[in-house]
């Protein structure tokens, strides 16, 4: 099969929808972040200035930490840096289920284009389902074998990842558990 023109097109807007929704977000962090140096210009002038008013030269490092101004600034800016850490994880994350979807729709969208036109239409991706999709993350992430008889931990990643695998392809688990066996 052959890359069309129309097929690189696609993956070209698709791209621009997704990099305009990270730009978005990118720029509420960066805004967030303006913001919060802003509050805290005021502050630190207030305490450079107090610290070299009565010198031309630099102070030391033992003046700078008995500043009661300098020291005040400083955890100002720590609890603001915090702050801002809890806003840019909620901002990431909530931008995450749209990202995803449009993920998964691009992918649909770029898979049914490379089909030979005669098939395309007859073409269509069945999304799975969240309780089946909630289902194998149970599965992959629970309590595989029986408390009282341990195995070891290389043994349950291959045995996670076999059934992982078996999931991916559509296989039935007890088939896969039977093929470990």
């Amino acid at each position: 099969m052959s890359l069309s023109q129309d097929l690189v097109d696609l993956a070209v807007a698709l791209k621009g929808a997704s990099d305009a929704r990270m730009d978005a977000a990118l720029a509420r962090i960066a805004a967030q972040w303006g913001v919060a140096w802003q509050e805290l210009t005021d502050e630190w002038m207030a305490a450079l200035t107090a610290l070299t008013a009565d010198t031309d030269k630099w102070p030391s490092r033992a003046t700078i930490l008995r500043s009661e101004r300098a020291l005040q600034a400083l955890e100002h800016t720590a609890q603001r840096l915090q702050e801002l850490v809890e806003q840019n994880a909620a901002t990431t994350t909530g931008s995450l289920p749209d990202l995803l979807d449009l993920a998964r729709n691009q992918q649909i969208r770029l898979i049914g284009a490379q089909f030979p036109a005669e098939y395309a239409a007859s073409w269509s991706a069945t999304p799975v389902a969240t309780k089946a999709l909630d289902a194998i993350v149970a599965r992959t992430t629970g309590q595989i074998t029986a408390l009282s008889k341990p195995i070891p931990d290389d043994v349950t990643a291959v045995i996670k990842s076999t059934l992982i695998k078996g999931v991916a392809l559509g296989e039935n688990p007890r088939r896969m558990a039977a093929g470990m066996v």
